[in-house]
C-alpha cells in the first residue's frame, strides 16, 4: 500500500510483514484480521491507493523494465495472468491506465527523485500495451459517448512504481467501482490519480488550509458542485468561518451560503455570491425547507452541503441524520474528527446509514 498507516509503527512492529524492496510494504496474508493480531486494537487503517499482486523487476535500462514488466504481468504460464489478460484484451478502449509512481509522491515532495525515469518507463510500457491490448488504446471520439457506461464499469489500472533506477515494482488489476450503486464514482485502486494524490493546491492566498479536505473529497467522489446560475441552489457551508471551505467553491464560480458564528475572511464577507448567515449551524435549515421537522419527498436538483464543522462525532452524525435523512440535500461533503485514539464505530456506523 502507499500512504499507509496501521495504528502507527508499535503496531507495523508487531504485525508479522515482508519488505521485498524499502520503501515497499507487503502483508503476507490478504486475509489477515488485524485485530487478531493486535488483541484490543481497532485502530482504522488508510490507504491513497494500493498496488494488488505486484511483481518486482530489476533491469539495468528503461526498455529493458518495461519489457520485463510486460513478460511478468501477461506470464502465460501464471494462471492469474492468463485469466487477467483474457478479460483485459475483451474490455473496451480507453479503459486501461497506466500510472508512472515513485516513492516520494506521497512525502509532497515538489520534484520527487526518479520521477522522470519512472515516466520513461510507463510509456514504454503504454506503448507496448497498445499494440497488444485494445484497452490501452485511447477511446474513439464517436464511440466514447456510446461505451461511456461499458468504460465506467471496467476499469484496469497498470501501475509502476520504481524504487531505484534499477527496480520497479510493477501491478495490472481490475479496479472495483462504484458506478452501478452510488450517485458518484470511484474506483480502488484509484484510476484517475497516481498514488491516489488529489489536485488540492490553489496558488493564491486562502482563508485557510482547510479548503484541500474538501477538493480531495471531490476528486474521489468524482463529483462538484454546479456553477452557480438558473434554478441552482446555493451550496450550504455549516461552521464555514474563517472561509477556506467557502473560498474553494467561490474559486469553482459556486454560490455560497455559509453559516457560522463567527464572520468569514473579509474579502469573502464582500463577495455578493457568498450570503452569511450569522448563528447556530446545527440549528439551521436551508432556504428551500419550511420549518425543522419537514421531510422532502426529494431534494433538490444539484444541491450539496458542506461542513468542516468543529464538533464531537455524534453531533456531527445528528447533522448528517438530519440534511441526508430528511432529504435536504442531494450531496453532502462533512469531516467526522476524532475525539483520542478510539474510534467512534457506533458514530461511523450511524453516518453511514445516514
Amino acid at each position: 500500500h502507499l500512504g499507509c498507516t496501521l495504528g502507527g509503527k508499535e503496531a507495523i512492529d508487531r504485525i508479522s510483514i515482508q519488505t521485498p524492496h524499502p520503501g515497499l510494504v507487503c502483508l503476507e496474508d490478504a486475509e489477515i484480521d488485524v485485530t487478531q493480531v493486535l488483541p484490543g486494537s481497532d485502530d482504522l487503517t488508510y490507504a491513497l491507493q494500493s498496488i494488488p499482486d505486484c511483481v518486482v523487476i530489476k533491469k539495468e535500462s528503461i526498455k529493458g523494465l518495461a519489457t520485463a514488466i510486460m513478460d511478468a504481468l501477461l506470464d502465460k504460464d501464471d494462471e492469474r495472468a492468463a485469466t487477467i489478460q483474457t478479460q483485459l484484451w475483451s474490455a473496451p478502449r480507453g479503459s486501461l491506465s497506466v500510472h508512472s509512481l515513485v516513492p516520494q509522491m506521497g512525502r509532497g515532495v515538489p520534484e520527487p527523485q526518479m520521477m522522470r525515469r519512472s515516466s520513461k518507463v510507463a510509456e514504454e510500457v503504454a506503448a507496448q500495451m497498445k499494440k497488444i491490448c485494445p484497452a490501452a488504446r485511447p477511446a474513439r471520439e464517436e464511440a466514447e459517448e456510446e461505451n461511456s457506461d461499458d468504460i465506467d464499469q471496467q476499469k484496469w489500472i497498470l501501475q509502476i512504481l520504481l524504487l531505484e533506477p534499477e527496480v520497479a515494482a510493477a501491478s495490472l488489476t481490475q479496479c472495483t467501482t462504484s458506478a452501478q450503486t452510488l450517485p458518484c464514482s470511484w474506483t480502488w485502486p484509484n484510476w484517475s490519480l497516481p498514488a491516489g494524490l488529489a489536485k488540492v493546491d490553489i496558488e493564491q492566498v486562502m482563508p485557510s488550509s482547510a479548503y484541500r479536505k474538501l477538493l480531495e473529497s471531490f476528486w474521489y467522489m468524482g463529483d462538484r458542485p454546479p456553477v452557480d446560475g438558473p434554478h441552482v441552489p446555493p451550496v450550504v457551508d455549516l461552521g464555514a468561518s474563517p472561509g477556506g471551505w467557502t473560498g474553494a467553491l467561490r474559486l469553482m464560480g459556486c454560490r455560497v451560503l455559509s453559516v457560522d458564528r463567527s464572520p468569514l475572511d473579509d474579502n469573502l464577507m464582500n463577495d455578493e455570491l457568498v450570503e452569511f448567515v450569522e448563528g447556530d449551524a446545527f440549528k439551521f435549515i436551508p432556504p428551500w425547507v419550511e420549518e425543522y421537522s419537514a421531510t422532502l419527498d426529494a431534494p433538490p436538483d444539484n444541491s450539496w452541503m458542506v461542513s468542516d464543522i468543529i464538533a464531537y462525532p455524534e453531533r456531527v452524525v445528528e447533522l448528517l441524520e438530519d440534511w441526508c435523512g430528511k432529504r435536504w440535500v442531494s450531496r453532502v461533503v462533512i469531516t467526522c474528527k476524532f475525539q483520542g485514539r478510539a474510534v467512534p464505530w457506533d458514530e461511523l456506523r450511524r453516518a453511514e446509514a445516514a
